[in-house]
């Protein structure tokens, strides 16, 4: 060893120099320190030089040696670090507690036995010998003979490492400490991970329990509204035949809770068969109606008029000073006791007052205007009738006998007498005529110059004759019996006409339009009906007012309707089922095509020349019309009608031949999918067939003569066809008629809707180009408002 290195180690071992800096340990006394070495270290430090300089191949010890390793005092802490290094966990743990009870705080050794160590480190023997084995092997420990030959004891193995050990030791409680403080704060995190995540558990099965909730409630009420959707469509369809307008505000409910294809067919449906525009109610049951110029409506109530203007607003009344007999556009009649009062309805005013005198009446010849002949007055007057002018009056009783009186000399000037029961009285126009109508079911004819018998309407009702109504130029007569049925028979002959049935009870009131072409009837079964006069075909059914409908009237133009009943309700009707094309232009020759074009029309005359309409009609432009192009679907089908057949050819080589029509076909076309073809045929019919299979889907009934053009809407949910006169529009889904469209005088060409499906186009042969546009052709979104719109309009005022 070379000198520098034994001055260095004599000075780091001499006695007191270790300082392991544990509390309670102090330096030795200077003197103390000069005086020894301490001979345990030094063979520990020496031993540690020795074995690094014989790793490093040197055989001599060196002082750089000893500093490289730290000093003595390194050498002895790395050498108890390294015996303990290769213990486990819990053997490191055990060495702890054996140093405890081997090494004082104040870092002296004491020595125990076996027995005594097992106890202080409360663990069995066979734990305990091995560690004391490892430790006493790295000369940490040594075994020395017990007392009075007792068993051996362990202490430490020099007095130098007991700073070491303490320090050791107090490390490893920190370390460990620490190491338990970090588990149990890793245990509480875990406990709170555990926590919180059963926490997100719990709060994510809450909300998902809740979104489960939240959407089964949702589809509870989805199901819910969807049934009472349904069930609002079935009331709504069952109500259709009894009040339509009541079906309208139940499939309007339905369309608002459940958006569907089923509910905007109920909502279509109501609209189609609501026919009430606006609605009124008078303080007392309404007998009589009668309409005037500018769409006055005068309603008789008992002892009262009141007057109504278009709108039904009400425009002014008067009280009667009697009870209201009849009641016409042209006069009124009320008796009270012996006295008849003849009024105007329209202004109030009493235009006559006739005195039926106590015994006899005089009756006065027309042509010599002497007195001829008295007859016993009638005590009262339960039947009236007032001609033109007001100048004539047909009075009776209800017995057999019938007086027409000259309401300006107040005497009698006829006195008829029939078989029956008088039960309706009615001058016909200009007054030539009067019909008396009988117990017996038979109206007889009177001709009021001469008061001789006309004709007699018989073997028709079988009740008794309820009123009668002459058509405005005395051709026709409409008779209502209680047999709940109108008749229309012809004036000059007697013959019968036509038989409106369809009440289902007394028919109380009939009269005709302005140009005589329709009746209405008003029922005690709660409805009013519009007929067809020539053939009896019925037109509408106007239902709502639930009590007996007692008087119906046409209002000028013959479009509306004005019902009156026992609930005192006054409601005007839109009658007309088959709605009216307005004309765009006419041409002198037939119109063979037409089409929209943008906002205008294009219309191809028999000429060949093709016309560019503007909207308003105006001719913007006019060239030689060009062949039509052949029609293809959009998968590249074409068609072709070869007779009574159309022959459908794919892209792909199939023929289809679509056979079914019994006469030639006239026009056919495919559906904007090309999945249907439309054919119209000169049989009366039109077909929608399935363009794959060839196989017919709906037969278009409806018309009753040739049809010219059939043709799908854009959408596909529409079909027009030209029929004789009308077009019609068909409902493609289930080839329903919606409308027949009035308007053309003639055979009716072609047909076509407009780029939105709502609106279409017509030509005929009598020249002229017409349009409509079809309001209920809309979807939902547009049939609701019009739902909205109807009902509010029509709602009680």
């Amino acid at each position: 060893a070379d000198a520098e290195l034994i001055e260095a180690v004599l000075d780091q071992v001499a006695a007191g120099r270790i300082e392991q800096s544990i509390t309670g340990r102090g330096l030795v006394d200077e003197a103390e320190r000069a005086r020894r070495v301490e001979a345990p270290y030094l063979q520990l430090v020496l031993e540690r030089l020795w074995e690094v300089e014989r790793g490093r191949g040197s055989k001599t010890l060196h002082a750089g040696t000893l500093e490289d390793l730290g000093g003595a005092e390194q050498i002895v802490e790395e050498h108890l670090e390294r015996a303990l290094a290769g213990l486990d966990d819990d053997e490191r743990d055990l060495a702890a507690r054996l140093f405890n009870h081997l090494v004082t705080p104040s870092g002296s050794k004491i020595a125990h036995a076996v027995d005594d160590l097992t106890r202080y480190a409360r663990v069995e023997p066979e734990r305990l010998e091995p560690v004391l084995g490892t430790l006493e092997a790295a000369r940490i420990l040594r075994r020395v003979p017990g007392r009075s030959g007792g068993s051996p004891r362990y202490e430490i193995f020099h007095d130098v490492l007991a700073p070491a050990v303490l320090a050791w030791r107090a490390r490893h409680e920190s370390e460990r400490a620490l190491a338990a403080e970090r588990e149990a704060s890793s245990r509480r995190h875990r406990r709170l991970a555990v926590v919180a995540t059963l926490a997100l558990i719990a709060l994510a099965g809450t909300l998902a329990l809740t979104a489960w909730a939240l959407a089964q409630r949702a589809h509870a009420r989805d199901l819910a509204r969807s049934a009472e959707a349904r069930e609002l469509v079935a009331s709504a369809f069952s109500q259709l035949g009894v009040d339509p307008e009541s079906s309208l505000r139940l499939a309007l409910r339905a369309a608002e809770l459940e958006p569907s294809g089923r509910t905007e067919d109920a909502l279509r449906r109501s609209l189609l068969e609501s026919r009430l525009r606006l609605n009124t109610k008078v303080a007392a049951p309404v007998q009589k109606l009668a309409t005037g110029a500018g769409g006055v409506i005068a309603a008789g109530s008992g002892d009262a008029i009141t007057l109504f203007d278009g709108s039904l607003a009400r425009t002014g009344g008067r009280k009667l000073p009697g009870r209201l007999l009849e009641l016409r556009g042209d006069g009124a009649v009320a008796v009270s006791g012996r006295t008849i009062w003849i009024l105007n309805p329209l202004t109030g005013r009493i235009e006559r007052r006739v005195r039926i005198p106590v015994g006899k009446l005089p009756v006065r010849d027309v042509e010599s205007g002497k007195l001829v002949a008295s007859i016993a007055a009638p005590k009262t007057v339960r039947y009236a009738a007032l001609g033109p002018e007001r100048t004539l009056l047909a009075i009776s009783d209800g017995s057999r006998r019938t007086i027409i009186v000259n309401t300006l000399t107040q005497e009698g000037r006829h006195v008829l007498e029939q078989p029956s029961s008088v039960t309706s009285l009615r001058f016909g126009p200009a007054a030539r005529t009067l019909a008396v109508g009988g117990s017996d079911g038979s109206v007889r004819l009177w001709r009021v110059s001469t008061g001789k018998h006309r004709a007699t309407l018989q073997f028709g009702h079988v009740g008794h004759v309820t009123d009668i109504a002459f058509s405005p130029r005395a051709t026709l007569v409409a008779t209502a019996s209680t047999d709940g049925t109108a008749r229309v028979w012809r004036v000059g002959s007697g013959d019968p006409v036509s038989v409106l049935p369809g009440h289902e009870n007394y028919v109380n009131d009939v009269e005709f339009s302005s140009n005589g072409s329709f009746v209405v009837t008003a029922g005690k079964d709660g409805t009013a009906r519009v007929w067809r006069a020539e053939n009896g075909e019925a037109i509408a059914t106007l239902r709502g007012h639930g009590d007996p409908v007692s008087a119906a009237a046409f209002l000028p133009g013959d479009r509306r309707v004005v019902s009156a009943g026992a609930e005192g309700a006054v409601r005007i009707w839109d009658s007309v089922r088959q709605p009216p094309l307005r004309l765009v232009r006419a041409f002198k020759s037939p119109v063979t095509q037409v089409r929209f074009d943008g906002g205008g029309f294009e219309a191809v005359t028999k000429d060949g020349r093709l016309h560019v309409l503007s909207a308003e009609g105006a001719e913007v432009a006019q060239r030689t019309a060009r062949e039509e192009p052949v029609e293809r679907s959009p998968d590249g089908a074409t068609l072709k009608i070869e007779g009574k057949i159309v022959v459908v050819r794919r892209s792909d080589g199939h023929v289809v031949a679509l056979r079914g029509h019994r006469d030639i076909v006239t026009a056919a076309h495919f559906s904007p999918d090309g999945a249907y073809v439309v054919t119209a045929s000169r049989d009366h019919d039109a077909i929608v067939w399935n363009a794959r299979t060839g196989t017919i889907v709906h037969k278009l009934l409806g018309h009753f003569a040739i049809i010219s053009d059939a043709r799908f809407s854009p959408d596909g949910h529409w079909i027009v066809t030209a029929g004789p006169g009308k077009p019609g529009i068909w409902d493609a889904s289930n080839g329903d008629l919606i409308y027949l469209l009035q308007g053309h005088e003639d055979i009716l060409l072609s047909a076509a809707f407009d780029s939105t499906s709502r609106r279409i186009v017509t030509g005929g042969r009598d020249g002229t180009v017409r349009t409509y546009r079809c309001t209920v052709c809309g979807h939902l979104d547009e049939l609701i408002p019009l739902a909205r719109a109807r009902l509010a309009a029509a709602a009680p005022r």
